[in-house]
């Protein structure tokens, strides 16, 4: 089940399917028409694989909610409908997720997980793991008393073949056991780095233009770091350094600009020699 690429953006409906990173965001296509769509990084960008389901005391990966969903459903699409009511999306779920947090996951959210389900079922990117049951291997008969010594020892020779496929299967093993805690351990930093980002970053819009840069950078790469985004968001300009210097020369009588009547003006010539009284 492969959700690193699955996301789901603020505004949009359903799900899209990240291709490629742009210059002010990603271009990703909809898994529910197959339209391209640019998004900003100042939309909210959610990873499927990131998102967690609140239980009483703790919280499970939204992948393990997808997968009780596959074999509930036999793989199917939901038996129930996103537009039921309330109160049917909660006794689903309950049954679905024992114990999770009806006060912080509301009918609203059920109705997107069953939605989010329907979509990556539709489009095959889930699928119920069939288990394959091995029928009963025959017992070997025991060599005879009187069968040459040769003929038992053949049969105690391990074969070859099997022993390389058991190898074989034991490296696929250790192979994806390593990929699911290289992904745990992704999850876990991206999370930590977010932390990071609120304690430091009030600003709503930075904070958020951040993140979905984290996020993007996560989704086409394996590292996540900070480091990468310090870096301004705009220049500051000193506009008003040279403001005493500015001079208004617009003519308002013949030969007589505005800047010159200020300053033969008699109230600006007495104000002027207050402030150097005073100062």
């Amino acid at each position: 089940m492969q959700l690193d690429k699955i996301l789901a953006i603020s505004g949009r409906q359903g799900l899209y399917e990240m291709k490629a990173e742009t210059r002010g965001g990603i271009l990703a296509i909809s898994l529910v028409d197959g339209k391209r769509i640019t998004s900003s990084i100042n939309n909210q960008i959610s990873i499927l694989s990131e998102i967690q389901v609140y239980c009483i005391g703790k919280e499970i990966p939204l992948e393990e909610v997808l997968k009780k969903l596959l074999k509930k459903e036999s793989g199917k699409i939901a038996s129930i409908k996103p537009k039921a009511s309330a109160a049917d999306l909660k006794a689903y779920f309950s049954d679905l997720v024992e114990q999770y947090d009806e006060d912080r996951v509301y009918s609203s959210d059920i109705k997107k997980i069953i939605q989010w389900y329907n979509i990556l079922v539709t489009n095959k990117i889930i699928t119920l793991e069939k288990i394959s049951l091995k029928p009963p291997t025959k017992s070997k008969e025991e060599p005879k008393k009187n069968a040459p010594r040769q003929t038992a020892k053949a049969e105690q020779k391990p074969s070859s073949k099997g022993t390389v496929k058991s190898t074989r299967t034991q490296a696929a093993g250790d192979k994806k056991q390593e990929a699911i805690q290289e992904g745990k351990a992704k999850v876990a930093n991206i999370a930590r780095v977010m932390k990071k980002i609120d304690q430091n970053i009030k600003d709503k819009s930075k904070n958020l233009q951040i993140k979905n840069l984290i996020k993007i950078d996560a989704m086409t790469s394996d590292q996540v770091s900070l480091n990468v985004y310090n870096v301004p968001f705009y220049k500051p300009k000193d506009i008003y350094l040279d403001q005493l210097n500015m001079q208004d020369n617009r003519l308002i009588y013949e030969n007589v600009s505005l800047a010159s009547y200020v300053e033969n003006d008699k109230i600006n010539i007495n104000k002027k020699k207050l402030n150097e009284i005073q100062y």
